[in-house]
């Protein structure tokens, strides 16, 4: 087996049996009071040339009603591949990468809508 990069969170989805799911429970965290937190309203500009974490973040910001969305539909949908695993090809021990995550927000994927 290559050597797993990553610690602990890697060594999980590895270890995790084929077909199944790893989980990991987030926990919410309230920030600490700040007296330099911005607390104004947040606009973001969106349109069909917003995609990949862009997109993600739109989806985000709708989601927790943290600020509007202005402008089109995303081009991206609210998904994204992460968790990129690094290896060594043992031949030519050319460094190769392939992600091993997929994830998707609330919205299950599809596009933002403003």
């Amino acid at each position: 087996m290559p050597r797993l990069l990553g610690g602990p969170v890697y060594r999980k989805i590895w270890e995790t049996p084929f077909g199944e799911i790893a989980e990991f429970p987030a926990v919410p965290l309230r920030p600490d009071t700040n007296s330099l937190r911005f607390t104004g309203d947040v606009f973001l500009l969106i349109n069909e040339g917003t995609f990949s974490s862009a997109t993600m973040l739109a989806a985000t910001i709708k989601d927790y009603e943290l600020g509007t969305l202005v402008g089109e539909e995303t081009g991206g949908l609210a998904s994204n591949f992460g968790e990129v695993y690094s290896f060594a090809l043992p031949n030519t021990r050319l460094v190769a990468t392939v992600s091993c995550k997929r994830s998707y927000d609330q919205t299950n994927g599809l596009t933002i809508v403003a």
